[in-house]
């Protein structure tokens, strides 16, 4: 499943199969970083469809995208502002 915004039902079931599979991953693998971001864009679904917490899971996502390029969060404040 690719990382992004969750916006239709169909993805919110996705993106709860994807928590369920990777549930037990070990912390502090590739795994865990997944789930940890999945469950923050499955929150900001739960939230509502408002602005904000789109915005809040996109921007989690982003900076997890960063830092799995190794780019440190104060490299990506001129996309994603803290």
């Amino acid at each position: 499943m690719e990382l992004k915004p969750i916006r239709t039902d169909a993805e919110h079931a996705d993106a709860l199969a994807e928590v369920e599979r990777l549930w037990d991953a070990p912390e502090g693998s590739a795994e865990a970083d997944r789930l940890e971001v999945l469950v923050m864009l499955v929150e900001a679904r739960l939230d509502g469809p408002s602005a904000e917490s789109w915005l809040k899971g996109q921007l989690a996502f982003d900076l997890w995208h960063a830092e799995q390029q190794g780019k440190t969060k104060v490299a990506v404040r001129h996309v994603a502002p803290a």
